[in-house]
């Protein structure tokens, strides 16, 4: 056998070695535990009820102040694995496993060296990060997309081909930007590393007119396509909602409104803590659209001077970072401000104008305002940023990782419905006991009253007081007509009346529901069916344990190992002057890291806890990327160009 057939039995050896690494990676994954937290309405529970809308063919659904709040490439993927039937945890390591080994096959392409290829496999396929997607958040797929992208750019711009395959791969690589773009609003941190690929590849191919040609066409081809996707999202918001966005978060006229009142100095600045009371009252005074506000934002019970307590004990009483967003969109609700988008577009556009306007005219006094959505930073935040930036480095070499406890809410009316939508995944919490939750009431002419049927078993209802009920109907007959039920689940239960007439729980599609019964009425507060779901087995998270301890010891040795062969790598290329793909690839990979961690840094130090490995999640396989292909291009022969 010659060289040219070691090499290709060497590839398929490690091709195949790939594969089975990344069928055990997805039979590990689908067997962890998912909460279900349908009461999360500004994560978990946004995101699968905008699937479930895309599903039903609706877009996002009805518009308020949630429908637009966040960008719809997460929903898009969860109403496609609804589609297709399959469960969520095994969808996306499906994602993660498959841009895992695209990545590979691109370097593969490039390079020319299987062993290397099936060490960066192996290193990004088994990262514990990747065994941490607990909850439905779409950082869940941020990692995968990453990768996706940068696999493609690969294959797009550095692998010799035809200009027509050459124009496919970057299309991918441009849709995939797109998807990514409106999966997150903090996307832009991806376009350094994928700029970089593509002038390195456009350097490299110089002197070939035909290549540096062809891989120029390949990076519009790219910009083209995300635009395109971007522009398609943008569309289809724009004819269902009225406005040409990706999300009313990023919109023109809010980030101005916001950015106006974080521009507002009324007192000392208090750290983590965006618009002060003082603050607002003095925005009160001269800005009628904000005043409108005034009893929202200020009444004592205020849901949104909560959350932050905790984190921020002199915070306490006031809307402490990243928080103030929300509680200045609700706000603007309880007002009718987003009875419409363009209604909304237009009150915050009134509200940035009347701020901007006091401020030129001496009303307010007020800073200047770099970046719209951060707020004003003390320079002891300022100080800490190298405290933050050690934090984020701890966790990036996978040290004091820690996952929040996770608790699935079946009692919660829509838990069952969002456990079934993403496939009935094993559960953090499974449930000792099955049965059917229910509470309501029951209004009937005849003074009849209900009972419980489940297959041939008859349960007696025992009625509750309902005072609320006598007042609100003006009847005394309507005393004694609540009730508060627990069935259990061998069987679909129904409530019905002596004569016949009933209604199956487990049809009702959602609560609170009236429904009609004959002559009766019938109303649902609440329908909760504890299913028959699954923990995690045993060995799943022994063998995630042991997973996680490995990358514990080995990651900080491993990057530390990283920096010092792309130090030694760079300087041998800029005294030789050859560089090559590998070296790129890292020089990328580094860049995306420090890009990511210094993001978030900027958003610990001004708005909210933002050091947590859950938002890293697309950071940690590019550190391992990056570490490993440095070794790679330290040790590696010297480029030819």
């Amino acid at each position: 056998m010659g060289e040219a057939g070691t090499r290709r039995r060497q590839a398929w050896i490690a091709a195949v070695l790939a594969l089975i690494a990344a069928l055990g990676y997805v039979a590990l994954a689908s067997q962890l535990p998912v909460a279900i937290r349908a009461w999360a309405a500004h994560d978990d529970a946004w995101f699968w009820l905008r699937a479930r809308a895309i599903a039903g063919g609706g877009w996002l659904g009805g518009y308020d102040h949630y429908t637009l709040m966040k960008g719809s490439g997460y929903p898009l993927f969860l109403a496609i694995v609804h589609g297709l039937g399959i469960p969520l945890a095994t969808a996306q390591a499906l994602l993660y496993a498959g841009a895992c080994l695209l990545l590979g096959h691109g370097l593969y392409r490039t390079t020319g060296r299987p062993w290397l290829t099936l060490l960066v496999v192996l290193v990004l396929q088994w990262h514990p990060a990747a065994l941490t997607w607990g909850v439905v958040l779409r950082d869940n797929i941020a990692a995968a997309q990453a990768l996706l992208v940068l696999g493609c750019v690969l294959e797009a711009v550095w692998v010799r081909r035809s200009p027509r395959a050459s124009l496919a791969w970057a299309a991918a690589a441009g849709v995939l930007l797109g998807w990514f773009w409106t999966t997150r609003e903090d996307g832009v941190w991806l376009l350094p590393g994928v700029g970089l690929l593509v002038l390195a590849a456009i350097a490299w191919a110089w002197h070939d007119q035909a290549r540096r040609r062809n891989v120029s066409v390949a990076g519009v081809a790219l910009v083209l396509a995300s635009l395109g996707w971007l522009g398609l999202v943008a569309s289809a918001n724009g004819v269902k909602y009225g406005e040409f966005v990706l999300t009313d978060v990023k919109h023109a006229a809010f980030s101005e409104a916001l950015g106006a009142l974080h521009s507002v100095h009324a007192g000392p600045v208090v750290p983590f803590v965006p618009v002060p009371r003082q603050a607002r009252e003095a925005v009160y005074r001269v800005s009628p659209t904000f005043a409108r506000l005034r009893p929202a934002l200020e009444r004592p019970d205020n849901f949104w001077t909560q959350p932050g307590c905790s984190v921020y004990p002199h915070a306490c009483g006031d809307f402490a970072g990243g928080w103030f967003l929300w509680a200045l969109r609700d706000a603007v609700h309880s007002v009718g401000g987003y009875e419409t988008a363009s209604s909304a577009a237009r009150f915050y556009r009134d509200l940035a104008r009347e701020v901007r306007q006091a401020c030129d005219e001496g009303r307010l006094q007020c800073r200047r305002t770099v970046i719209k959505l951060m707020p004003a930073v003390s320079d002891e935040q300022w100080r800490s940023l190298p405290a933050r930036l050690g934090a984020a480095a701890a966790l990036l070499t996978w040290q004091d990782v820690h996952e929040p406890p996770l608790r699935t809410d079946f009692d919660h009316p829509r838990g069952m419905e969002m456990w079934r939508f993403v496939g009935k995944p094993r559960v953090a919490n499974a449930p000792e006991e099955l049965g059917v939750r229910a509470s309501g009431w029951l209004r009937a002419p005849d003074g009849a009253w209900l009972q419980a049927r489940c297959g041939q078993r008859i349960f007696a209802i025992e009625r509750q007081p309902s005072p609320d009920l006598v007042a609100y109907f003006d009847a005394p007959s309507m005393a004694q007509r609540r009730f508060t039920l627990r069935l259990p689940a061998e069987h679909d239960c129904r409530l019905e009346l002596p004569g016949g007439e009933g209604a199956e729980l487990a049809s009702v599609p959602a609560t609170p529901a009236s429904l009609a019964l004959g002559d009766a009425e019938l109303y649902l507060d609440m329908v909760a069916v504890v299913p028959r779901a699954a923990a995690a087995p045993e060995w799943a998270l022994q063998v995630k344990a042991l997973v996680w301890r490995a990358y514990a010891v080995v990651s900080p040795w491993l990057v530390a190992a990283g920096l010092l062969a792309f130090a030694g790598a760079l300087v041998r290329a800029l005294v030789t002057r050859r560089a090559g793909v590998v070296l790129a690839l890292a020089a990328a990979a580094w860049g995306l890291v420090l890009g990511r961690t210094l993001l978030l840094a900027l958003v610990d130090l001004s708005a909210f806890p933002a050091i947590h490995h859950q938002y890293l999640q697309p950071a940690f396989p590019l550190l391992a990327l990056a570490a490993v292909v440095s070794l790679a291009a330290a040790v590696g022969r010297t480029p030819r160009r």
